[in-house]
């Protein structure tokens, strides 16, 4: 019973709250209606530990011979030093649109920022580890490209290994 009485309460405050807010309701969901992408401001966007990389989440266009096609992608706006992704040709301005095959865009959600600004949050880009498919489209260009990057082991940065200590007075093993 006490479901049920929090999923009335949750779809009223879903609707009671999307008819009061600031934002457009179509705008809430990265499967709606498109929406046109606002002007990128300077380190606004999502941080993406497990990449080392800012993105903002923009929906974008390719025309193609016979249609237009639509779709959510993550736009790269900083790298850091210790991204993998430049290793496979990603650089800011790019748009990686699937890791291992599972959109950018799949539970993500928008949050107020410290400046008070909704920014779109992606945790499925810190979802990957270990040797991870990466499709992303070069900047001006509408040609996809797929590579694979190895985003290190889960739980963790890719470190080399350290052997355990031996306790000083015991034998340890040799080199």
């Amino acid at each position: 019973m006490k479901w049920l009485i929090g999923f009335v309460a949750s779809a009223l405050l879903l609707v009671c709250g999307n008819a009061v807010a600031q934002e457009p309701a179509a705008d809430m969901a990265p499967q709606s209606v498109p929406y046109v992408t606002r002007v990128i401001v300077d380190g606004e966007g999502y941080r993406c530990y497990r990449l080392d990389a800012t993105v903002e989440l923009q929906y974008l266009y390719i025309d193609t011979a016979s249609r237009r096609v639509t779709f959510w992608g993550a736009r790269v706006l900083d790298l850091g030093p210790a991204s993998p992704l430049p290793s496979i040709g990603v650089e800011v301005g790019d748009v990686i649109t699937r890791l291992d095959r599972i959109p950018v865009a799949t539970r993500a959600f928008r949050r107020r920022n410290q400046v008070g600004n909704w920014v779109w949050q992606l945790p499925e880009m810190d979802r990957h580890y270990s040797l991870t498919h990466v499709r992303f489209i070069k900047a001006g260009t509408s040609a996809v490209l797929e590579e694979v990057v190895d985003l290190g082991p889960l739980g963790g940065p890719l470190t080399p290994p350290v052997p355990p200590a031996v306790p000083a007075g015991q034998p340890g093993l040799a080199p």
